[in-house]
């Protein structure tokens, strides 16, 4: 391990993500609810926060260390990207289904909430033919919409946490051993974006609520950090170890709030028990994301470091 390099490191992108972040919530210049593009442009910029810490560590000790490797970002395997496109959307409708199941969400077929606000912006109501069909043609286009923007906006966006978290990181910490490493570097995102998650409740008045939530939350992340180390020590691709964070991201938005507008916390939502759990068996068998076949064995471990 790279000892001044990780320090560096974590003093960047924690120093950073704990002084601009909340200044950037406090003054609104992140907005929770409709983004402008100004918006959405420091949003993007604060996610690349990990990224600027990769670079600054990386000039200051460049001497990446023994367990560091090498990430292309480019090319991506086409055949693991795709699984990711169309089997993320796939596994949050299993969690969904799930609590619809045993009651702690239900289904709302006729998309009547999305309907309810498209129909309040027109300047005159949809025509009874256009009405019946909408709710099928929300629902299709937009799972295909969030597909599409896991692939692309929301890949960008993860690109430059995960080549901080990841790329940079993550190799550094392989010496403690595989696991120990993933849920180390899932604790310390967590941590990171602790300003972020805080934001949002604040800005909805609801501090009392983010206790439970940062629970579930730190939960998720060292899950996820536990997948994506796994996409990374596979396949030696940022690339793709972003586009599943990406494809992951996107699902947080679009139709399924609509489709399940009623939920009961903690089970429901991208956040929820059965999302942390379902997640939890991928990250154990990435093959029910990535798909099967060959993969690469790159952030390799002695033998004593696997067994710790």
């Amino acid at each position: 391990m790279n000892r001044k390099g990780v320090g560096v490191y974590l003093l960047v992108t924690l120093g950073l993500g704990y002084t601009l972040t909340p200044l950037l919530v406090y003054f609104n210049l992140i907005a929770y609810h409709e983004p402008n593009i100004l918006n959405m442009a420091l949003f993007l910029a604060v996610m690349w926060i990990p990224a600027l810490g990769a670079l600054i560590a990386s000039k200051a000790s460049p001497d990446a260390g023994e367990g560091a490797t090498f990430t292309p970002l480019w090319p991506v395997p086409m055949n693991r990207m795709l699984c990711v496109a169309l089997l993320t959307p796939f596994w949050f409708a299993l969690g969904y289904a799930i609590c619809a199941f045993w009651g702690w969400t239900h289904v709302q077929w006729d998309m009547g909430t999305l309907m309810n606000i498209i129909n309040a912006g027109l300047q005159q109501p949809m025509t009874k033919e256009v009405a019946a069909i909408a709710p099928k043609v929300f629902l299709v286009g937009g799972i295909a919409m969030n597909i599409v923007l896991g692939l692309t906006f929301y890949a960008v966006l993860a690109l430059g946490s995960e080549w901080g978290w990841r790329a940079y990181l993550l190799p550094q910490l392989m010496g403690l051993g595989r696991y120990r490493a993933y849920m180390l570097t899932g604790l310390l995102w967590a941590l990171w974006a602790f300003p972020l998650v805080f934001g949002g409740f604040w800005r909805r008045d609801a501090l009392h609520e983010l206790p439970l939530f940062m629970l579930r939350f730190t939960a998720l992340c060292v899950v996820l950090s536990v997948l994506l180390g796994e996409v990374l020590r596979r396949y030696r691709n940022i690339g793709l170890v972003a586009l599943c964070a990406g494809a992951f991201a996107a699902q947080f938005f679009g139709v399924w709030e609509y489709l399940f507008p009623i939920s009961t916390a903690p089970y429901t939502g991208p956040f929820g028990l059965v999302s942390i759990v379902i997640w939890a068996v991928i990250s154990l068998a990435p093959i029910l994301l990535l798909g099967p076949g060959k993969s690469e064995d790159v952030l390799t471990e002695t033998p004593e470091q696997e067994a710790a």
